[in-house]
């Protein structure tokens, strides 16, 4: 569900050619869904959507320290 959401975002923004995305974390826990795999289905998402809006050109998501998220998501994101 949570992969579902960030792609619609970037489906959004794209269709109305924004240059700036912000993401946020907000919601990802309350699903159980584990910190890792938020972070797999943002950036999946990225990948996929990034090349086919070429207006967009800043994807902001505000970090903060909780958990373990932000070693994740910066590692997975590293890699896309």
């Amino acid at each position: 569900m949570k992969s579902f959401l960030k792609s619609r975002s970037y489906g959004v923004a794209c269709l109305r050619s924004s240059p700036v995305l912000v993401l946020t974390l907000v919601g990802g826990g309350v699903f159980g869904n584990p910190e890792p795999a938020i972070a797999q289905a943002i950036a999946r998402a990225h990948a996929q959507w990034l090349p086919k809006c070429p207006a967009l050109t800043r994807v902001v998501l505000p970090l903060f320290p909780i958990g373990e998220l932000q070693p994740n998501i910066a590692h997975v994101l590293a890699s896309h």
